[in-house]
């Protein structure tokens, strides 16, 4: 309550603040939290709406086994209230994931996390956000694979969003929860949550998240990883240049390389690609000229001493 009392920036009681907000309500001459008001203020929701919850499972390998071949690996459940919860298995989950190394645009190596944290954790606050609470049976469930995370939210999608539609159309099937986490600084209800899930799985070359129904009464969100798919999708798209399509075959594995940074950095120094494929410069220098022979680069200095030029994408 004092969190959120400072971000909507009030001297009130907290008593004043749950009745204003319409989550304290007065029954038989007694006040009662509403399953809203206790879901994002009560200290154990759970203990009043047991499916109020979210549970995190790691597996080993891509398929859940059971019986004897059980690949269970990590088990967390988290049913504070809404805030809480949000922030211990966004931390949980944060801990579980991979890092990936890979070649950035500067031409150096760097650690990445295994996907993009803002699809996730917007598919997790989406969950909490909009899930059907009245579904006292199910609880929403976030599965950690080798290949893929899944988050399966109870109920199907509110009003008249489809599957179709969702990535433009809004619909809050708790307004007023939806409104608290809004005023935390949590959810935006901008309509764009989704569709920067779509531009965050692009950005870091995986994938489109693919959202289904799986029995009609949930919402099935799976972000696929495949650190060979990430590779291939940053080649697929430097390949279909008119320029490098043709020729993108006559090429070996470190001259590809250094064109994708190329193209990654917009120009680079024969040192940059000295450091690149790990090798001298006079062999830098013959890679290089060989991208200039095959018309894929050009030089940009105005002599071959300019310490100012750099190769860059014809």
């Amino acid at each position: 309550m004092e969190i959120y009392k400072s971000k909507i920036d009030t001297d009130l009681s907290n008593e004043e603040v749950l009745k204003a907000r319409g989550f304290l309500r007065e029954k038989n001459g007694k006040h009662h939290l509403t399953k809203a008001g206790m879901l994002l203020f009560g200290k154990n929701p759970s203990i009043y709406l047991p499916s109020a919850r979210v549970r995190v499972l790691k597996f080993e390998g891509t398929e859940f086994q059971v019986g004897t071949e059980m690949n269970i690996i990590k088990d967390r459940t988290f049913d504070k209230c809404l805030l809480k919860t949000l922030e211990q298995a966004k931390e949980f989950i944060n801990s579980q994931l991979r890092e990936f190394t890979h070649l950035n645009e500067d031409g150096i190596f760097e650690t990445v996390a295994e996907y993009p944290e803002f699809a996730w954790y917007e598919g997790l606050v989406n969950a909490v956000c909009h899930r059907d609470y009245s579904n006292s049976g199910e609880y929403i469930i976030v599965k950690l694979f080798d290949d893929r995370l899944e988050i399966l939210s109870p109920g199907k999608l509110g009003g008249f969003v489809t599957l179709e539609t969702m990535k433009n159309k809004r619909y809050s099937r708790n307004p007023q929860i939806a409104r608290v986490l809004n005023e935390l600084g949590i959810v935006r209800e901008l309509n764009e949550g989704v569709k920067r899930i779509y531009s965050e799985m692009q950005r870091f070359y995986l994938k489109d998240p693919v959202y289904s129904e799986p029995d009609r009464n949930s919402v099935l969100l799976v972000l696929d990883n495949n650190i060979a798919v990430r590779a291939n999708r940053k080649q697929e798209t430097l390949k279909k240049s008119d320029t490098i399509k043709d020729k993108w075959n006559l090429l070996n594995y470190a001259e590809r390389q250094v064109l994708q940074v190329i193209n990654d950095k917009g120009g680079v120094t024969s040192e940059d690609v000295s450091k690149i494929i790990n090798r001298g410069k006079t062999t830098a220098v013959k890679l290089l000229n060989k991208l200039i022979d095959l018309d894929l680069i050009v030089w940009t200095g105005t002599s071959k001493r300019d310490s100012y030029g750099k190769y860059k994408m014809r």
